[in-house]
């Protein structure tokens, strides 16, 4: 990580709306996938399997 912040190069935002656009309609498809993919693993999970895998 530190390697990638004292590179030379500066980070630029998208100038062009056609870059905004694709950057927003990307984010939100890759949210709803995130959620609709959620909902449907939960249905094959048990609660005791969650709580033993986030602890």
């Amino acid at each position: 990580m530190l390697t990638v912040l004292s590179s030379t190069e500066s980070i630029s935002l998208p100038k062009t709306s056609l870059a905004w656009t694709i950057i927003i309609i990307l984010s939100l498809f890759c949210t709803a996938f995130g959620y609709v993919a959620q909902t449907y693993a939960q249905k094959y999970v048990s609660a005791s399997q969650t709580r033993c895998k986030h602890s």
